[in-house]
């Protein structure tokens, strides 16, 4: 249980870097989908 919250911690952390890249950006928005994906799948 912890090694997911521990997983979803650096995922976010990944996440909360690229908003200085834009939050615009194709790459973006594709990483937090399949994010999102990997979430759902648990």
């Amino acid at each position: 249980m912890s090694h997911k919250c521990n997983f979803h911690k650096r995922e976010w952390d990944k996440i909360l870097q690229m908003e200085d890249i834009g939050w615009n950006s194709v790459h973006v928005q594709s990483y937090f989908l399949r994010v999102l994906h990997n979430v759902a799948d648990l």
